[in-house]
């Protein structure tokens, strides 16, 4: 138990650390707060954040007369999040507790407006990253502004009890206005949605006509989006539009031509105005237990590529750091072009990398166009030249298969893929490859170990794998049935066995004998067996069987009320309490990476994890995920 309590620990601090990053440096304290949690400017945030904690310098929280309606808390993605507000049993600390997560790669913003007798506390409001970098600051234009208060920097503040205002009335002919967002530095980016927030007075300011402009290089428009007769029904309204936009532009530019009643208008406001890109994932899948530096050394392991010990779903193209030891990792799936013209791609990766990149959406097409011999820092682009592509030509709106793979011995570990779109400079990357133009592989992944019974009779059978896959192979007569794209998962052809009579003999499985199953499952020689003896009144649901222990054979199965398997995967640690969760999500706990419960998809690719959050351990014993995702987990005090 006393390891145990050390593990915890170990894992909070890893989940922790990376919040101090950017930290504020204590302004707030100035205005009568002590602490504050997460802190301002904080930055890779989990998603799992369900508390803001605050503590006032010289008051009681009993002082402050609106105490439940004093947080306010708002994902510029997942909107504004509701919370109760309680406070600690040192009678110090007000936790507001929320019930939703937020999304990968948002920015949040934290509204506090205490209200003394005293004026004790002034209203604060600062902004926290989840699971990435704050954002650079962009270059703000308009038409006008009315200083000192209603500026057009208050359209992005994230705060809509503040607004920007242009003293002219858009009347439809003659008059117009217009405000415009260029991204720092050299970035672009696709965008394919935007929300608009009226503001807290004069409706007959609201915009009514606009349209949405791309903004390229040199300050040309192109134009993405016109809407006409639009309304908001109430005052602090945000409403939402998507449009089809696959180019990244430099910038994006709104241009109101009508207020809603310019008859009596005197001006054109708005509270907040947001460009907000699609979102988008990559797959990572890794294998635990492998020693070496070396990319060949996950390359040339038995269980590569067809039998992973895990995997889930990145935001961007970037691997956890410092996750583990002797493990080697792929990260694989689609890169759509934002662009036409030629981009540089950057790998860094501790210990050794490859970046594989296609001609075209087809892995067969891949090539190696960069590469990591030794250990690099986290995102250190230029230590060695391999680490750089060449100029490589893409075309705007087309996908293209994308790999990197990556091998840790021991120490520090990352993996991380950086680019230059065209027109940019090419000294270090703009960006890590944003999830907006990335797509997982949906392809016969390796990762999706879902398995079915198929026909008695036909033109197919299964054909056993020698205990290497625990996925289902599938023969046809004439040929084996190939993944997409025609690879074997390592970049090389598929080798087609033989076909028509001279197909092989069925090999079926038994204890210690590797082979098929009478369902059509195909499992190796140390898979578990079980022996139904009485089955006179069959369930109809599965048999889930966790492992325990392990005890070498460390298998989570799903069995049927014969006692075949229907889904099974060797884990490389003890994995338990698996169930099927209200969200129809499957879930179990794991040890890869800290305590933690996991949750795979209907073609069992892990794609979520449950934390417990604000340094809480995870308890092992009990996850439950209701209908809408939220969750509840008991947590460890450590």
């Amino acid at each position: 138990m006393k390891n145990r309590v050390h593990i915890f620990w170990l894992a909070a601090l890893l989940l922790l650390a990376p919040n101090l990053a950017g930290a504020d440096s204590g302004s707030f304290r100035q205005l009568g707060y002590q602490y504050l949690s997460p802190l301002p400017g904080a930055e890779y945030s989990s998603p799992q954040t369900r508390f803001v904690l605050l503590r006032f310098q010289a008051i009681s929280p009993a002082a402050v007369t609106n105490l439940s309606q004093c947080i306010q808390v708002t994902g510029v993605r997942s909107g504004n999040h509701a919370g109760q507000m309680k406070i600690a049993s040192d009678n110090r600390t007000v936790r507001f507790e929320m019930s939703t997560d937020f999304q990968a790669n948002e920015l949040v913003t934290v509204s506090l407006n205490p209200q003394t007798a005293s004026g004790a506390v002034q209203p604060y409001q600062y902004q926290f990253m989840i699971s990435g970098h704050l954002p650079d600051p962009g270059i703000i234009t308009a038409r006008g502004e009315n200083p000192p208060n209603e500026t057009k920097d208050k359209a992005f503040d994230n705060y809509p009890n503040t607004k920007w205002v242009d003293l002219i009335v858009p009347n439809g002919s003659t008059n117009f206005s217009w405000i415009q967002l260029v991204y720092p530095g050299e970035e672009t980016h696709v965008v394919s949605q935007y929300a608009i927030t009226s503001a807290n007075d004069a409706p007959e300011r609201d915009p009514q006509d606009w349209r949405i402009y791309g903004v390229d290089g040199a300050g040309a428009l192109t134009l993405l989006d016109t809407r006409s007769n639009q309304t908001f029904s109430s005052r602090l309204q945000q409403n939402a539009f998507a449009f089809t936009n696959t180019t990244a532009f430099r910038g994006y530019r709104l241009e109101i031509s009508r207020v809603a009643n310019p008859s009596i208008a005197r001006a054109v406001q708005l509270a907040e105005l947001a460009f907000m890109e699609p979102s988008g994932s990559v797959l990572r899948q890794y294998w635990t237990g492998i020693g070496g530096a070396a990319v060949t050394d996950l390359t040339g392991n038995a269980n590569y590529p067809n039998n992973p010990s895990g995997s889930d779903l990145l935001p961007t193209f970037e691997a956890p750091t410092d996750w583990a030891d002797n493990y080697g990792s792929r990260v694989r799936g689609y890169l759509t072009a934002p662009n036409t013209g030629s981009f540089v791609f950057w790998l860094a990766s501790d210990d050794g990398g490859e970046l594989w990149l296609s001609t075209n959406d087809a892995p067969a097409n891949m090539k190696l166009i960069a590469s990591v011999s030794s250990w690099i820092g986290s995102r250190e682009w230029n230590k060695l030249s391999t680490q750089k592509s060449a100029p490589v030509n893409l075309v705007a709106g087309q996908k293209y298969y994308v790999e990197a793979r990556q091998k840790e011995a021991g120490g520090g570990d990352n993996l991380a893929v950086g680019w230059a779109k065209p027109g940019q400079s090419t000294a270090t990357p703009s960006e890590v490859i944003p999830g907006s133009v990335l797509s997982p592989w949906t392809g016969s992944s390796s990762a999706s170990l879902a398995v079915a019974p198929l026909p008695a009779t036909g033109d197919s059978y299964p054909t056993p794998d020698g205990g290497q896959n625990s996925s289902l192979a599938r023969a046809t007569v004439g040929a084996f049935e190939l993944p997409e794209g025609g690879d074997d998962g390592r970049g090389g052809p598929v080798t087609v066995g033989a076909s028509g009579p001279g197909l092989p003999a069925i090999s079926w499985a038994s204890p210690g004998k590797s082979g098929l199953m009478p369902n059509g499952v195909s499992v190796p020689s140390d898979f578990p067996f079980i022996n139904i003896t009485t089955n006179n009144n069959p369930d109809s649901e599965y048999i889930f069987l966790d492992n325990r222990g392990g005890g070498g054979k460390s298998y989570n199965v799903i069995f049927d009320n014969t006692g075949a398997p229907i889904w099974y995967r060797k884990m490389p640690d003890e994995r338990r309490d698996m169930k099927v969760q209200r969200n129809g999500m499957l879930t179990m706990l794991a040890r890869t990476g800290g305590y933690r419960f996991v949750g795979l998809n209907n073609r069992y690719e892990e794609i979520a994890s449950y934390w417990a959050v604000n340094g809480y351990g995870v308890d092992e014993h009990e996850l439950q995920v209701l209908a809408d995702g939220t969750y509840l987990l008991i947590g460890l005090r450590t």
